[in-house]
């Protein structure tokens, strides 16, 4: 891992979402005591937009974005990050990133939530953007 390329950039923004709460595992294990949540991830959802922009078009930290949005409620994953998903795999298009198991996995749990709630356009809206620079797995959920 070269420092100032563009690995240590992924991996440094990647690691910037405390998504792992079992990190301090081992530590707590070996002095005899139970892991605790260290994170309130609440906390964190202001900061995601001044993330964002560094991350664009990175697949590791698409992955700790899906990590973080599924420790949300399900009313700040349908308001804010679908928005955050747009943002990261779309505003640049030299970086898009139309397709990711995690994410495709992710989108179609939440759909029936977003449906119930009202959310169920901007699902769609995202989808179809997904599935027009190439997403074949969301496909069968697009217009």
């Amino acid at each position: 891992m070269r420092v100032g390329g563009s690995r240590f950039s992924d991996y440094a923004l990647c690691h910037l979402l405390p998504n792992h709460p079992g990190t301090a595992e081992s530590l707590h294990n070996e002095l005899g005591r139970h892991t605790f949540e260290w994170v309130n991830v609440d906390e964190l959802v202001e900061l995601i937009p001044r993330w964002l922009p560094h991350a664009v078009g990175r697949p590791s930290c698409l992955l700790e974005l899906i990590r973080f949005l599924r420790q949300l409620s399900i009313e700040t994953q349908l308001s804010d990050g679908l928005a955050w998903l747009e943002a990261l795999c779309l505003s640049r298009s030299d970086r898009q990133l139309a397709s990711y198991p995690p994410m495709d996995e992710w989108l179609v749990e939440i759909k029936p939530e977003a449906d119930a709630r009202g959310a169920g356009g901007d699902w769609l809206s995202l989808v179809d953007r997904l599935v027009y620079t190439g997403n074949r797995t969301l496909a069968a959920f697009s217009r």
